[in-house]
């Protein structure tokens, strides 16, 4: 982010395990490193072993020639340890990134030349979004870094003092400062870092380029340009055979409510950039979909008889007496889950049909509580309240299948009452939170009820925004909790599977992208724009001219295999995770290399 004075960094050699972070890091950044899941895993676990038996470097003498650029390469390199390390479920102390906030020196010396310190601090603030409860440490260092950025992102371009800021960085900054980790949905992250080449050099300090050569070559960038644009074209597919589902069994032209196949489908398909297989991708769309509609019904369609006919239905399993609107949307369910009890039994051998009617039993059973609570004017305490909304949420019913179709672990008592274990309970807590934090305004003119308005009508004093900071409080809580439950290896029999936890912090990225300051789930465009960048719209390459050039026409060296070609016939399997390196047939001039550093 910075350089001398006149605007020609210096270059300087990268230690090996510097290396190895900024290669991982740009391959999660452009959206490839699936096909190098091994190689990854290696040059993480050598990285955790040297940098966990480092000790702790005693104070430096910041008016030595040399130590400024010293320590942003240390807190640049340390911050990028702690994030990729705590991403892949290493244990990893928050004190190996905020040793700066204990030496008053180095926090004053950095403070007053934030300048030069701009990249490191960009790592820090990124580092801080994976705390968990109790790391007081990252919360300080998420607000020092912050400061330093937003007084850096007002610098101009050229500085009195010699430091140049590009303006690459300037993007990077805003888009860290704007949009909250949690909400930020990964594949339009990697369009974003694809499309501008300019910012894969890496960045460290005043008078400081460290150039990772390997990321210098086309053919990585032309990689990772033709894998979006494949997943555009898998997306594309499936988006529109999502909606030929819903019409088919009578959803999408049901008649009411919020026809949202587009939305949900997106958001299952982009919030994370660890790959999923196809099926489950279209599992959580179609239970997502199905809840999205027999939650409307129960708010605001049917009549309270409607309603008790159509719980008494699910729980018998049992629909031949309905009619209209319930009759579709209990014909939907049955015939959902007859089709995820023939994928799982086929896939693990196992009948999950009692485990799936329960849960949607209990979920139909909380949709009717409340509508009974609203219709009456009813006012639950604030414990009764979110027994029933952590199930009317539905989290349970729209992800647990794709769970168990991914992985065949299942949790104890499965056969008997519904039983969720704490990763989902937190899931299942935060999606309501989050929805009732910003639908609050709209849910209280209709009459239902919401945890911002219990607060303030509960008898604590608190008027409409200290209940909604109160309840942000509590979902700042709950994250860190939850972010522990799904980054860490538990390392007991009983842990669950990391397949599990992917799908559950996807869920929790896609409603804190719905409800990140406004409910752009009810809005019929707030996401329009997005859906169109992540599925539709070309990608627009701002690359240099030597980097340009007609993808269809880039051949790998290796059998002369067009990149696109071998993708396409690869079809969804290069999105589980079975891919390496090894299995890619990319160009050895730059693999060769890339490998020497992983």
């Amino acid at each position: 982010a910075v350089s001398n004075q006149v605007g020609v960094p210096g270059m300087y050699p990268v230690d090996e395990r510097l290396q190895k972070l900024f290669a991982v890091d740009m391959l999660e950044r452009l959206g490839i490193a699936e096909h190098f899941t091994e190689e990854i895993a290696v040059a993480l676990r050598h990285v955790y072993s040297s940098w966990t038996s480092l000790q702790q470097e005693p104070p430096l003498d910041h008016k030595r020639e040399g130590q400024s650029n010293h320590i942003a390469r240390q807190l640049y390199e340390d911050a990028l340890a702690f994030r990729l390390l705590r991403m892949h479920g290493y244990g990893v102390s928050p004190g190996k990134v905020c040793w700066f906030l204990h030496d008053e020196a180095t926090k004053l010396h950095i403070e007053r030349n934030y300048g030069y310190y701009l990249s490191a601090m960009l790592n820090v603030h990124r580092a801080t979004h994976l705390a968990f409860s109790g790391e007081d440490e990252l919360e300080e260092a998420e607000s020092f870094s912050r400061k330093l950025l937003q007084k850096g992102a007002l610098l101009p371009r050229n500085s009195e003092d010699g430091v140049v800021i590009f303006m690459d960085f300037q993007r990077q900054v805003e888009v860290e400062l704007e949009i909250p980790w949690l909400a930020r949905m990964e594949h339009l992250e990697h369009r974003r870092h694809v499309e501008d080449a300019s910012i894969h050099a890496l960045w460290v300090a005043k008078a400081s380029l460290y150039k990772f050569s390997c990321f210098d070559d086309s053919d990585v960038l032309r990689l990772a340009a033709e894998n979006f644009t494949v997943r555009q074209l898998t997306y594309r597919d499936e988006l529109e055979e999502m909606k030929r589902w819903s019409k088919d069994l009578g959803l999408s032209s049901i008649g009411f409510g919020r026809e949202k196949t587009s939305y949900i489908y997106f958001s299952a398909a982009v919030s994370s950039h660890l790959p999923l297989i196809s099926e489950v991708r279209k599992v959580i769309t179609k239970c997502a979909v199905l809840v999205t509609v027999a939650d409307d019904f129960y708010d605001t369609e049917g009549e309270l008889d409607e309603l008790h006919n159509l719980t008494e239905a699910v729980k018998r399993w049992e629909g031949k007496d309905l009619s209209g609107h319930s009759r579709v949307i209990f014909n939907a369910l049955h015939c959902l889950v007859e089709d995820l009890v023939l994928k799982y039994t086929n896939r693990h051998g196992h009948d999950l049909t009692e485990m799936l009617r329960n849960s949607w039993r209990e979920t139909f059973g909380s949709w009717l509580k409340e509508a009974k609570w609203s219709r009456t004017r009813h006012a639950p305490t604030v414990d009764e309240y979110m027994k029933v909304g952590m199930i009317s949420i539905a989290i349970q019913a729209m992800i647990l299948p794709a769970c168990y179709l991914q992985s065949s672990w299942l949790p104890k008592n499965r056969q008997t009452e519904p039983h969720y274990e704490e990763l989902t309970t937190h899931l299942m807590v935060l999606a309501r939170l989050l929805n009732d934090l910003q639908s609050y305004e709209k849910e209280n003119k209709e009459g239902k009820l919401n945890m911002v308005m219990l607060l303030k009508d509960g008898g604590s004093a608190l008027d409409i925004d200290d209940s909604a900071a109160s309840v942000n409080r509590l979902v700042d809580v709950r994250k860190k909790e939850f972010l522990e439950l799904a980054l860490m290896d538990g390392g007991t029999i009983g842990d669950i599977p990391r397949e599990w936890k992917t799908i559950h912090l996807l869920c929790l990225k896609a409603f804190q992208m719905f409800f990140n300051g406004e409910n752009a789930f009810d809005s019929p465009t707030a996401l329009l724009r997005s859906i169109g960048m992540a599925i539709y719209d070309p990608l627009k390459l701002d690359w240099p001219s030597n980097l340009s050039g007609d993808l269809e026409k880039k051949v790998v060296e290796e059998e002369n295999v067009d990149v696109t070609d071998w993708f396409i016939r690869k079809g969804t399997d290069c999105y589980q995770g079975r891919s390496s390196a090894s299995r890619l047939r990319v160009p050895v001039t730059w693999l060769d290399q890339l490998m020497a550093q992983l």
